[in-house]
């Protein structure tokens, strides 16, 4: 990226048309807004979002190997949420599984987003501020405040999301359920293809249209690609080399006197 915006930066220089320049200095604020945008919210921010998403992965695995190690002998539905039930780590997975599932994938479109607006912030010559943590003494809480406001997901996005969080939880509980009960003899080989086969299928059935909005999340910015850009008037203010202010000339002055 950095070389992209000294190769553009350096074409802008060297143009010869009017055009050729505006084009270059266009892609150079372009890839220099990308810049802006991870060194707003770098890498660190997705750990939460992708601990949450392993998490809500484990779970599901869990409830898959319960499954696959009581059925068909044992195993009910109500045996998931049984408290005496000395296999599940906490009674309830499903529930909460796809819930941090969802929660994860939600965590992690919420940075993308984030770093378009920056991004977009930096190209409308806008003051860019990054989300903090604050303490509201009136209310006793402590919230994180994101300057650049709420998600505001499209509904096709946002139910895209659930759903492929929703068939990501199937899949990892038909793979879990398949793996540990394929390890056990004496399972009916009927009734088994028949879970592993419409399991298969719901999970591929909300995968496939809910990959495709995050995919489109994902690919949005790629889409808006318009160059050369026109500035705006706060992005189209020039420098003037005569309004510097030189400090210490003023203070050497002084010193003088």
């Amino acid at each position: 990226m950095r070389s992209g915006i000294t190769f553009w930066a350096s074409q802008g220089k060297d143009a010869e048309f009017e055009y050729d320049r505006r084009f270059a200095e266009s892609l150079r604020r372009d890839g220099t807004a990308r810049l802006v945008a991870l060194e707003a919210y770098p890498a660190w921010h997705f750990l939460s979002a992708t601990y949450v998403t392993f998490l809500g992965i484990a779970f599901a695995w869990v409830v898959g190997a319960d499954m696959g190690r009581t059925y068909p002998a044992m195993w009910t539905p109500e045996r998931l949420f049984d408290s005496n039930n000395a296999d599940m780590a906490l009674p309830g997975l499903p529930v909460v599984g796809p819930l941090l599932l969802v929660a994860g994938v939600m965590g992690l479109a919420r940075v993308v987003i984030l770093r378009r607006r920056v991004a977009e912030q930096y190209l409308r010559g806008e003051t860019i501020r990054r989300g903090t943590v604050a303490v509201q003494k009136s209310e006793r809480v402590v919230a994180i405040e994101y300057a650049q406001g709420p998600m505001h997901l499209k509904w096709s996005v946002l139910l895209g999301l659930l759903a492929f969080s929703l068939g990501l939880y199937i899949i990892i509980i038909v793979v879990s359920f398949w793996v540990v009960s394929g390890a056990v003899l004496g399972k009916p080989e009927d009734s088994f293809l028949s879970y592993v086969f419409y399991g298969s299928m719901l999970g591929a059935a909300l995968i496939f249209p809910g990959g495709l909005s995050v995919l489109d999340l994902f690919l949005d910015e790629k889409k808006r690609w318009n160059h050369p850009r026109e500035l705006t008037p706060a992005a189209s203010v020039v420098r003037r080399e005569n309004t510097k202010i030189r400090w210490w000339s003023s203070n050497r002055r002084r010193s003088i006197r």
